[in-house]
Parts: C-alpha cells; structure tokens; sequence
C-alpha cells in the first residue's frame, strides 16, 4: 500500500496562494472526518446563489491521508477549471462527509464500469 507524498515547496505555495484566493472570494474549503474527502467551495461572483465545487477523494489503497494534500488538489481543481455549478452551500464538511460515505459505500474491484463498452468498440472496430 502506498501513502499520499508530501507537498513540495512549489506545491505548498501555491495552496497557500490558492487558499488565500479562495477564502477572500468568500469561499469554504473542508474535509470529511475521515480526512478521505475534501470539497472546496467558491461563490460564482459576490452574492451569487450558485458556487463552483471541486472534489478530491483520497484513493482506497491510501494508508495515510494529508490534510494539505487534500486542500491542494481540490484547490487545484476549483482554480483549474475542474469544477461542477452547484447552489450555494455552507455545511462543506457535511457535503464531505456525504460524499466519503457514498464512495466508501462503492465496490472498488472494477473502479472504470465502461469496461464492457469499450469491449464492444474494439469489435466494431
């Protein structure tokens, strides 16, 4: 089993950087209890009811979680433009919560389930 790696220099100054970003645009960042989940959160604009959310999940085979890790990738996300529109919410934490229990909840044998597609694009080939 592996672990998530530690943040380089670069990659902990652009979470601080990004951080920043976020939280003077109004937005959350949290993660679930389990640390598996950690959702960021950004108003559209000032007083907008929609946000823009990002997601990043710590993989199964992981034997230790990082906060900061966590923070950077959905951070990364939200800045990088790999985020859904969602309407504005301020529990992040529950919202992290929920979506670890949901993929916990999962069977990670088959983590692609197109595999049986793409089966069937080879033969039309």
């Amino acid at each position: 089993m592996t672990a998530s790696p530690k943040l380089n220099e670069y990659e902990r100054d652009e979470r601080k950087r990004w951080l920043n970003d976020l939280l003077m645009a109004g937005g959350f960042i949290g993660q679930s209890p389990c640390g598996r989940v950690t959702v960021a959160l950004m108003p559209e604009f000032p007083g907008s009811r929609m946000a823009r959310m990002s997601v990043a999940y710590a993989a199964p085979v992981e034997t230790k979680t990082r906060r900061k890790v966590g923070e950077y990738w959905a951070l990364s996300r939200i800045f990088g433009d790999e985020w859904v529109k969602v309407p504005v919410l301020q529990d992040v934490e529950a919202m992290a919560e929920f979506l670890a229990e949901t993929m916990d909840a999962q069977e990670w044998d088959n983590p692609w389930p197109f595999d049986e597609f793409a089966d069937m694009t080879r033969l039309a080939w």
